[in-house]
This record gives structure tokens, C-alpha cells and sequence, in this order.
């Protein structure tokens, strides 16, 4: 078991993009079998992710639409200002804020 971290930033000049962007690596990522937690945090510029992994896959992802929803849904909260997603070891994913 090793974990792996990926920063990612998201800070074009268009807020919406910056989410259209987000959205779809987060939703890739929880797919996949060695993903095991994202933190996405709101700065000044757009939005930071680390995408976390272990490199002995894990069960496969679930729940991705309730989780990115759930999660989208936090970053939307003007008073959020960190998400933090986390893969159960029965594969579906929570959302804390």
C-alpha cells in the first residue's frame, strides 16, 4: 500500500469553467478503483484539489453522482471554503465540509 498524492489547481479567469474543470476530474478520479480521498479547497483565484490514491486498487468507486452532487452542492455555500471526500471501504464515497 502506497498513497499518492496529485495537486491540481483550477484558476482560469471564468468562474464557471473553473467548475465545469473541477467537476470533471473529480468525477473521473472517484471512478477509479485507487482513489481514496479528495480535499478541494476555495481560494482567491478559483479552486485547489488534492486527489489522493493508494496504489493497491481499493474497491471500485460508488455513489459518484450523490457524491459529486453532494459536493458541488457545499462548494456552492459562499461559507464552505474546504470540502473534503472520502472513500468508505465499502466503496461509496462521503462528503464533509
Amino acid at each position: 500500500m502506497a498513497l499518492f498524492t496529485s495537486p491540481a489547481d483550477f484558476t482560469e479567469e471564468d468562474e464557471a469553467q473553473n467548475k465545469v474543470d473541477l467537476k470533471s476530474q473529480v468525477t473521473l478520479f472517484i471512478g477509479q478503483p485507487t482513489s481514496t480521498k479528495i480535499e478541494i479547497s476555495r481560494t482567491t483565484e478559483g479552486y485547489h484539489a488534492e486527489f489522493t490514491g493508494d496504489s493497491s486498487p481499493t474497491s471500485p468507486g460508488t455513489g459518484v453522482d450523490q457524491a459529486t452532487t453532494a459536493a458541488f452542492a457545499a462548494l456552492d455555500d459562499a461559507s464552505k471554503t474546504k470540502i473534503t471526500m472520502v472513500k468508505q471501504s465499502n466503496g461509496n464515497w462521503t462528503v464533509t465540509s
